[in-house]
């Protein structure tokens, strides 16, 4: 009957959806720029590929002002961000804390 050919057909649906996040979730891992190319194209940038990063050198940071963006260096970045962020939330604890000895100091004195 037809219901059943419909559940068969469902079955297929499923199975080849499956397929493609596999397949999708392989090619994230195995080639990022893959995926995030296009999404970074769509905003206005463009993407060197490796190749071209290791000719030209434009993988060692800062690009000249151009909107040619590798992956890695946009990663390196971001790693370079998040450690800079530790160091200055430490530093502003080290102020904090001098800052609330000293007005404990100056209460005590009064």
């Amino acid at each position: 009957p037809s219901w059943r050919r419909a559940t068969e057909a469902l079955a297929e649906v499923d199975r080849k959806l499956a397929l493609v996040e596999s397949l999708s979730q392989r090619i994230s891992r195995e080639a990022p720029e893959k995926v995030a190319g296009p999404l970074l194209r769509l905003h206005g940038f463009r993407l060197a590929s490796a190749e071209n990063e290791e000719e030209d050198g434009t993988n060692k940071g800062d690009n000249g002002g151009s909107n040619l963006v590798t992956l890695s260096a946009t990663r390196d970045k971001a790693e370079r961000l998040q450690r800079q962020s530790a160091l200055l939330d430490t530093v502003a604890k080290r102020v904090e804390s001098t800052l609330q000895r000293g007005v404990t100091r100056m209460e005590s004195a009064t």
